[in-house]
């Protein structure tokens, strides 16, 4: 039997997932990691925590497989889209890598987005960049770390890193290339003008590669150091989205997906570019040859409002029972609303300093009522993305939900009804660790988890209640503006 390890560098853990060559998921093992945060915006990583985890995952691999290690034949690696790394000429980190939710370069965001649009070919990139993108990064290290960016040799994006440890290649793929705000979607390339405004020369550039293209060998040491073959291949890799529209078959079958994860993301296919349209465009190639298209939208905030209040607010760490008590019917039809965009947005409004709150509080009103609002607030935040996406109505035949809080039914049974369509809750397939294996495969298995979905379907009077609120929740925003 052959197997194949698909790797998902999360922004606070690290996912191993093996399947062997049917597609099937033998095992899974993870391990935690923090990050820094040395000032209130700022977010960063030293990349040896990764390998550290890498580490120590294999080893616990090594203890409970120790035949199918002998047996492995490709790893694939995924990950954190934009988090970038900065390499000097010896392949050494010159500093921490900066994450994809840092903003502390937003300052400079501005500036460098005037700069951009006065720049022809690349002006379509001005409605594209953002906090945490490469090139914001890039370009916040040339202006605030001037001699840390004299140094720079070569910047890579987090699972490129991981691909650089294993193999010493430096490399990316479509999916890392067209979202670092550093590529021309038009021309299918590095684009010369973002070069020239930030000040890189063109060999500080990864190489572009389909995501299954492979670039490399396991170094011997690690090979020995893990046990496993001295043959193992690793694949170029991709973006986490990227990763997990692979594994939910959405890149094969054409559904939307949402991830109800520590952020929101919403991930569907489109036919051809449209930049009028919100939503983050992705280049996406398994061979390299074949592009295609995926969009992207995000809410900041999901799982992590879900966790700031249950654990910062109510105080509550077992979050098993939380939900008991929550009466639907109660809460929708309650003039109580929660805005969800705790820590800013970049889809909807593209507004990095927006903020979260509760509308229309009374004193009848207990943690129950606020917690289910909080689960409305971000389903109507969800209905809010879809309808500004333009989301084909052929994509949301099976809107598909993962992530963690797609284990929630009290959740879901909210966004069906808020959202007017069925919906279905994924079974839990390892997410983009799974689709990272399973681009590691020679060939992409046909799959479909169909199956195994649970449909949950909206109830009529929910509907109707929650249109009403809906309606009203679409005025927050003018009024949050003209208030701070």
């Amino acid at each position: 039997m052959k197997y194949y390890i698909g790797i998902d560098m999360g922004t606070s853990s690290l996912k191993l997932t093996i399947v062997d060559e049917s597609g099937n998921i033998t095992i899974q093992l993870s391990e935690e990691y923090d990050y820094a945060m040395p000032n209130p915006d700022w977010r960063e990583i030293n990349p040896s925590v990764w390998i550290q985890a890498l580490n120590t995952v294999m080893k616990k691999l090594g203890a409970i497989a120790p035949a199918e290690m002998k047996s492995i034949i490709c790893i694939g690696i995924t990950g954190q889209m934009h988090t970038t790394c900065f390499l000097d000429m010896a392949g050494k980190n010159i500093r921490p890598a900066i994450m994809w939710n840092d903003t502390r370069a937003v300052k400079l965001l501005i500036n460098l987005k005037e700069k951009i649009k006065k720049q022809q070919k690349a002006a379509h990139i001005a409605d594209i960049i953002s906090s945490g993108s490469p090139a914001l990064n890039i370009y916040w290290l040339k202006k605030c770390e001037p001699e840390n960016f004299a140094r720079l040799d070569k910047f890579l994006i987090g699972p490129d890193y991981m691909v650089y440890y294993l193999t010493g290649y430096k490399g990316t793929d479509y999916c890392e290339a067209s979202t670092s705000s550093l590529y021309d979607l038009y021309n299918g390339n590095w684009s010369e003008e973002i070069r020239i405004i930030i000040g890189l020369r063109k060999e500080q550039y990864p190489t572009i590669n389909g995501s299954s293209a492979i670039v490399g060998l396991v170094h011997k040491t690690l090979a020995d150091k893990w046990h496993i073959s001295r043959d193992v291949k690793v694949i170029a890799g991709t973006g986490d989205n990227a990763a997990a529209a692979v594994a939910t078959g959405v890149y094969e079958y054409g559904f939307a997906s949402m991830s109800l994860g520590t952020s929101g993301v919403l991930v569907f296919t489109r036919d051809k570019l449209d930049f009028s349209l919100k939503g983050k465009n992705i280049a996406f190639s398994v061979d390299g040859k074949k592009l295609d298209f995926l969009v992207q939208g995000v809410l900041q905030s999901c799982g992590r409002t879900m966790n700031w209040w249950l654990k910062n607010i109510v105080g509550e760490n077992d979050f098993s029972n939380a939900f008991n008590s929550i009466s639907l019917k109660k809460s929708a039809q309650k003039q109580l609303l929660f805005y969800p965009h705790i820590m800013g947005d970049k889809t909807l409004y593209g507004d990095t300093n927006l903020r979260g709150a509760f509308l229309g509080l009374s004193e009848n009103d207990t943690k129950d009522d606020m917690l289910a609002a909080i689960m409305e607030g971000i389903a109507f935040a969800t209905r809010e993305l879809i309808e500004k996406m333009a989301v084909p109505k052929k994509r949301l035949q099976s809107l598909r939900f993962t992530g963690g809080g797609s284990k929630n039914k009290l959740w879901l049974q909210i966004m069906a009804s808020v959202l007017n369509m069925p919906v279905q809750a994924m079974p839990d397939m390892g997410g983009a660790s799974y689709g990272a294996a399973l681009l590691a495969m020679e060939k992409l298995p046909k799959h479909s988890n169909d199956a195994a979905a649970e449909i949950i379907y909206p109830e009529k009077k929910l509907s109707e209640w929650y249109r009403q609120k809906y309606n009203k929740y679409l005025k927050i925003y003018e009024a949050i503006e003209n208030v701070f």
